[in-house]
């Protein structure tokens, strides 16, 4: 090479290096390269190219072998619970199968406890504890729970699934007309219950219209307990027009209710046209005057009735005179409490020309009233020759010595019962009546043993040989024992432990040593020096 020629590389001579060799190209990025492979790859449908692996520089060579090499991927620790939950392990899903909802089906909850704590659980209400527990019970009773409106209308909504409960005890809750519609719209669909007990409440007219468009198409409800609403005379007027054409409702029950006047009257123009009615209890609903003559004059074509109470009310001289010839006609009317009437001497002797023709009143009770002498001398005399009337009670009626000692001979009189005492105590005098009832329920008991049995057991669906108070009286008023609600429910309460009766026992006599001692006690804590006895007035001087 000549020395001076000039460097084509200082001179920039391009002529001389395209002869002699070609410029070495800019090398690429070494990620630009990867690109560029992969891209020849892809359109190469994903066959290894080895031309190009070859033509690659070593590092770039290891470095795309490495890549397009699958990697094994790491095996983690397997949990079994991940294991076992795995759809792909089995053939069926397991966690698909705990999670599957069940279809509800009234045969596998007919109490419908489940139910009442699946809805609880959607409306995130706690569970009331109480209701759980004894929505199986056949008897439900729930007194002084006062449960918010919310928790009610949970319950009411759980009963239209029950098919256990027979009578249902809703006593002083504080439930007013809004919850009285709700309980309407479950007992219309229900065909179980027979007996509602909503005694202390606020249902006011609205609850009453709605208890009476149930009353008319519902042919299971036979017992309507309505004490302490403070009903007036204008609130039960919806009631009573349903009375007229109802052909199933047997026990109502309107007692310390703003009744007065008026509304006797209206309720004695409704019970000539029934014909259902067996058991009315209306003491203390403040009755007196028209309405009170009018309620004596329907008993003459009421041809059902058996039990009437109208204790504590206004049936004076006007009113017993009505009664007096009701009585004369009357055939069904078993049992009449006038306590506390403002009964005269007087009232008693127009009460003795109707007791001399009827043969049907069983029990009649005087207690608390100023008959005098003249009143109960006169029913006495009656007393031994009539054929059905077994039970006088002059409980809290003063007297004179002479009729006393005339009272005592009485006694002695086989099936018949006569009672009386000067202390005005009505808790002494309810207690008395109870045990001579209880000495009834005894001989009544063994007299119908077999009829009994038979309708106990069919009350009685779990097979316990248990029955509640409710069930129990109206088991006891199917074979013909007849009280008064108030003295009913004293006898089944002293037969009761936790709400429930042991009706084995009874066909046993269990009970008797319980009547015999009450009977010592009345034999040897009674005599002419008794604390209150009031003496004839010529001992006063």
């Amino acid at each position: 090479m000549n020395m001076d020629e000039p460097d084509s590389e200082l001179t920039g001579d391009k002529s001389m290096d395209s002869q002699k060799s070609p410029e070495p190209t800019k090398p690429k990025r070494f990620k630009e390269l990867v690109k560029v492979v992969t891209e020849k790859e892809v359109k190469a449908g994903g066959a290894p190219l080895k031309s190009c692996v070859v033509n690659m520089s070593p590092l770039l060579q290891m470095v795309f072998e490495k890549k397009s090499k699958p990697v094994s991927p790491v095996k983690k620790k397997v949990d079994i619970l991940d294991y076992l939950l795995d759809s792909t392990n089995f053939d069926i899903d397991i966690l698909q199968s705990f999670t599957e909802k069940k279809v509800y089906s009234p045969q596998t909850d007919p109490s419908g406890q489940m139910f009442y704590k699946y809805l609880c659980e959607k409306a995130r209400v706690p569970i009331v504890k109480y209701i759980f527990e004894h929505l199986q019970d056949g008897d439900f009773v729930m007194r002084q729970h006062y449960l918010r409106k919310d928790k009610l209308m949970l319950f009411i909504e759980a009963l239209k699934k029950n098919t256990t409960m027979d009578s249902l005890d809703l006593t002083d809750n504080n439930i007013c007309s809004e919850s009285t519609i709700l309980l309407v719209d479950m007992l219309k669909n229900n065909s179980k219950i027979f007996s509602l007990n909503l005694s202390h409440n606020y249902i006011e007219i609205e609850g009453v219209s709605a208890l009476s468009t149930l009353l008319k198409v519902s042919s299971t409800l036979t017992s309507l307990f309505l004490a302490r609403n403070s009903l007036e005379n204008e609130d039960i007027i919806p009631l009573l027009k349903t009375l007229r054409t109802n052909f199933f409702l047997t026990t109502l029950d309107l007692s310390y209710n703003k009744i007065s006047s008026e509304g006797g009257y209206y309720l004695g123009s409704c019970l000539t046209k029934n014909e259902t009615l067996q058991i009315l209890d209306l003491h203390w609903c403040q009755i007196s005057g028209k309405g009170a003559v009018e309620l004596a004059k329907s008993l003459k074509q009421n041809p059902s009735l058996k039990v009437l109470d109208i204790g504590w009310n206004g049936f004076a001289e006007d009113s017993c005179r009505s009664l007096a010839f009701s009585l004369m006609v009357n055939t069904s009317l078993k049992i009449l409490d006038l306590t506390k009437n403002r009964l005269v001497p007087r009232a008693g002797r127009l009460l003795v020309r109707g007791l001399k023709n009827n043969e049907a009143l069983e029990i009649l009770i005087l207690d608390n009233n100023a008959i005098g002498d003249d009143g109960v001398k006169l029913i006495l005399q009656i007393m031994p020759g009539h054929p059905t009337l077994q039970l006088l009670s002059f409980q809290g009626v003063r007297i004179s010595e002479k009729i006393y000692e005339h009272l005592s001979d009485m006694q002695h009189i086989p099936k018949k019962t006569v009672l009386q005492n000067d202390a005005m105590d009505i808790q002494s005098h309810l207690q008395k009546l109870c045990y001579v009832y209880l000495s009834w329920l005894e001989k009544f008991m063994q007299e119908h043993k077999t009829a009994l049995q038979s309708i106990f057991e069919n009350a009685d669906y779990l097979q316990n040989e248990y029955l509640g108070t409710e069930q129990m009286r109206c088991c006891l008023e199917k074979a013909g024992f007849y009280l008064t609600l108030r003295h009913m429910a004293i006898l089944l309460g002293k037969l009761k432990k936790n709400n429930l009766i042991a009706y084995r026992p009874l066909f046993e006599g269990k009970f008797s040593k319980m009547i015999h001692t009450e009977e010592l006690k009345r034999k040897y804590n009674t005599g002419p020096n008794r604390t209150y006895f009031m003496k004839p007035k010529s001992a006063w001087n």
